[in-house]
């Protein structure tokens, strides 16, 4: 039995004492705090900052390859998995998480990928929603999923139009610098609004020039 004079003052403090300590009372959404040092991957959301991430130095290290720090990124690589088996990469800039991605040697299932993902975006998302008509990513293995205004869902596949998947990302286009660190993902997506538009033009430019000719006639 602990002696009322010194056990139990001992133990407010010690318990007070802990609850000062960084993440050890819980976190905010998407942190998926567990304790100091730790986060769970799977609670993990895109778009929090990048303190969540850094400060959990038992469950993420730093990439200090060069590649990946390119435009001013900092990529962590998770040392744990998810249930599904799949490694969790980070790409932060300007002190926020834009890209979190989950990769697997052993492809998953779409549905499984949906699920991943799902589990990535924040509260704010929509519902995932496959985007039609996107032939020119098909051709290359990869599918896009909208999720509002500013997330977007990435399925990278085993092959063009395979039902197994090998990674999936959420991206946060609003915690994106479009001079920075360059999201392949966002940069394909100005580029096919940007080729669409042009399509449209000469669509209507052609149109014009039919009708000229025909009032010439």
């Amino acid at each position: 039995m602990i002696p009322a004079r010194i056990g139990r003052p001992m133990l407010y403090l010690a318990l007070a004492l802990t609850c000062l300590l960084p993440q050890s009372c819980g976190g905010g959404e998407g942190t998926g705090v567990q304790k100091q040092g730790t986060v769970n991957v799977e609670g993990l959301k895109v778009g929090v900052p990048e303190s969540i991430i850094k400060d959990a130095v038992l469950t993420f290290v730093l990439d200090e390859a060069p590649a990946a720090k390119a435009g001013g990124r900092n990529v962590y690589l998770s040392r744990t998995k998810d249930s599904k088996g799949g490694q969790f990469s980070a790409q932060c800039k300007d002190g926020n998480c834009f890209r979190l991605e989950a990769i697997y040697v052993e492809p998953i299932t779409k549905e499984q990928a949906l699920d991943t993902l799902k589990k990535m975006l924040p509260t704010a998302a929509s519902e995932p929603t496959l985007r039609a008509d996107d032939a020119k990513n098909t051709d290359v293995g990869i599918e896009k999923y909208d999720a509002g205004e500013t997330y977007v869902g990435e399925f990278i596949l085993v092959e063009p139009k395979s039902d197994k998947v090998k990674q999936v990302a959420a991206i946060d286009k609003s915690k994106m610098k479009k001079d920075g660190a360059g999201d392949d993902a966002a940069k394909t997506d100005d580029a096919a609004k940007t080729d669409d538009a042009a399509k449209g033009d000469d669509a209507a430019k052609t149109e014009e020039t039919k009708t000229e000719e025909t009032k010439s006639e």
